[in-house]
């Protein structure tokens, strides 16, 4: 389970940006797909891996979160503008029949 996600993180986190995030947040684990992600030749999450504090979740085949982000990006718009045309305020988005709207 994930309790809190760290904002603001770099793709290459050194040792001591993660002695830094695991002393301040309280971090158990840097989790990533099982993707390989290499920089110059460099596993990223190497130091995390040595401190024995790297944890990996396997990628499904067929499905891209870029995908999917990008799927309902394009619907939110889709619908605003439809709303925003037809005068039903300001109702940002929807998924399943639930409309999700603006304050304001």
């Amino acid at each position: 389970f994930v309790d809190e996600v760290v904002p603001n993180c770099p793709y290459i986190m050194t040792s001591d940006y993660l002695d830094y995030i695991f002393e301040t947040y309280d971090v158990d684990y840097v989790v990533h797909g099982d993707d390989p992600c290499i920089v110059d030749g460099k596993d990223v999450y190497a130091s995390a891996k040595r401190l024995g504090r790297y944890r990996s979740i396997p990628r499904t085949e067929g499905v891209s979160t870029t995908e999917i982000v990008g799927r309902m990006l394009l619907m939110t718009k889709h619908h605003h503008m439809r709303h925003k045309q037809r005068g039903r305020g300001n109702s940002v988005g929807s998924l399943s029949g639930l409309s999700i709207t603006g304050a304001g």
